[in-house]
């Protein structure tokens, strides 16, 4: 497998391949719809893919799905993922002791969203557990959370309470429902509340919007490993 050819960026901007996993298997998702990714025919593994995208990038994104839709985290399938090198992990984590769970499988960092995660205490507390947190911050317009509290803030506003509470690595995914561009203000808006050696990254669609974050300011971008490889099905 070739990897595709990506935008030049700034110093520093950081390119994150993200990638899904259903059970065994790597998945295209699709407005809440999955299917297999596969590469000349074949259904690939999430290890091999995994251990593909570590040979071009730092860092990888994990994200278990059935963690997220079922709270059935696939915890055998995530150690060998973690082997691979530097991996982000996201399960759904709905309270502190999944990401305990996640930091002693060998993730490097743990993710937590606002749109599963029960409230801003949760979060408070997951940090307390480990400083490898990074919060990601799901709007469509507005911040979407269970907890009400999150709710009612703004994005920007949300990052700001956060940071007090010690979080300084966030991701910032836009979810709004046929938009045609992603809301790279957002990123101007939001960095003016992180401390130096904070950071934020915006989850993007394809490389066009990779460019338009970086321009922008971000850290860098969450991208789907399957706009970062060629062949892949």
């Amino acid at each position: 497998m070739r990897f595709v050819d990506t935008p030049e960026c700034s110093r520093g901007f950081r390119l994150v391949p993200s990638l899904a996993v259903m059970g065994k298997v790597p998945v295209w998702v699709t407005d809440g719809k999955y299917r297999p990714i596969v590469s000349d025919g074949e259904t690939l593994t999430a290890v091999s893919l995994a251990r593909t995208l570590q040979k071009g990038f730092s860092t990888l994104h994990y994200i278990d799905i059935f963690g997220m839709t079922k709270g059935d985290v696939e915890w055998n399938m995530i150690q060998p993922i973690m082997d691979t090198g530097e991996v982000w992990g996201d399960v759904g984590a709905v309270d502190s002791d999944s990401i305990i769970d996640l930091i002693m499988a060998g993730a490097t960092e743990a993710v937590v969203s606002t749109k599963m995660i029960g409230s801003l205490d949760e979060i408070a507390s997951c940090f307390e557990m480990t400083e490898n947190l990074i919060v990601q911050i799901d709007y469509d317009g507005a911040v979407l959370a269970r907890d009400e509290l999150m709710r009612r803030m703004t994005a920007p506003q949300l990052v700001e309470e956060l940071v007090s509470l010690g979080v300084e690595r966030f991701i910032m995914n836009d979810m709004t429902e046929g938009r045609e561009h992603i809301s790279s203000e957002l990123i101007e808006r939001v960095d003016r509340y992180l401390p130096k050696g904070g950071a934020t990254f915006m989850d993007a669609r394809d490389l066009s919007e990779v460019e338009e974050v970086d321009d922008r300011g971000a850290s860098g971008a969450v991208i789907s490993c399957s706009h970062l490889i060629e062949g892949l099905r």
